[in-house]
């Protein structure tokens, strides 16, 4: 994926992130996200850069499962390393 296509997805998932969290976004729209990997990819870096890696693990989780190839998944679990390491806020 290009880094155009990556920083379009990770500003989508701030304001789905920022939507959701308000109950805003409608069915259709939130049933496309959610099998999109790099949706959760997006929200999952987002938890971790406000050090919250309980919810960038269930984010990262739900990314890795729909994966849509070996290299997505090894990304997904790459990243779940790091929420072992990340400190809780």
């Amino acid at each position: 994926m290009g880094a155009r296509t990556e920083k379009w997805a990770s500003k989508w998932a701030e304001f789905s992130s920022y939507v959701a969290h308000r109950g805003v976004i409608p069915m259709a729209v939130r049933d496309k996200l959610a099998s999109y990997p790099f949706f959760w990819a997006a929200l999952g870096d987002l938890a971790l850069r406000d050090r919250d890696p309980s919810r960038a693990r269930s984010w990262l989780e739900r990314g890795a499962v729909v994966a849509r190839n070996d290299a997505e998944r090894a990304m997904f679990l790459r990243r779940l390393g790091e929420c072992a390491t990340e400190a809780p806020k």
